[in-house]
């Protein structure tokens, strides 16, 4: 089974959307952040993290068996293959990307706001310093969505014509 090399990848993803959270907390939650962030639930964050990418991929175990060498799955029935299919693919690419959008969406307002706020102060290092986070925070957005779309929204989209019985080449073609 590619059981594991999918999990792999998926729960690279929801590290990515906990850095991100997390990251939402500290900005624009500071006193959740620092009371509620501790230790033991940061390790039980990681372990939730790990469950994300390998419990809704478990799917591929019963449906696979080997086969000439390789491995092939066995669906039930299209129905459930096509479901299945946008199920995955929705988690595995829409839901973290929705996530990262509105975090890194949130932190940029936030310090955007902050900047303006303190304009009127007379503290230029202070403002200059806001300017460059909310720079730094925003080349983060633009390149983690963008590279996270480009990797994922390929193979997603390929695993939906597959499933959806649209392309059957899919799953072995260039796309």
């Amino acid at each position: 089974s590619e059981w594991p090399q999918w999990s792999l990848y998926v729960t690279s993803a929801y590290n990515l959307v906990a850095i991100s959270m997390e990251r939402y907390l500290a900005t624009c939650q500071p006193v959740i952040h620092r009371n509620k962030l501790t230790p033991k639930r940061l390790k039980v964050l990681m372990v939730a993290v790990w469950l994300c990418g390998w419990l809704p991929e478990a799917h591929l175990v019963p449906i696979s068996y080997q086969a000439n060498d390789s491995c092939e799955a066995s669906w039930p029935s299209p129905a459930v293959q096509a479901v299945s299919g946008v199920a995955i693919a929705v988690w595995e690419f829409v839901v973290p990307l929705v996530i990262m959008i509105f975090a890194y969406t949130k932190i940029i307002l936030e310090l955007y706001k902050c900047s303006k706020a303190r304009v009127g102060d007379n503290n230029d290092a202070q403002n200059n310093m806001l300017s460059k986070a909310n720079k730094n925070v925003t080349k983060t957005l633009f390149v983690m969505a963008v590279f996270f779309a480009i990797c994922w929204e390929p193979t997603d989209v390929s695993y939906i014509l597959f499933h959806s019985g649209l392309n059957d080449n899919s799953l072995d073609s260039v796309f």
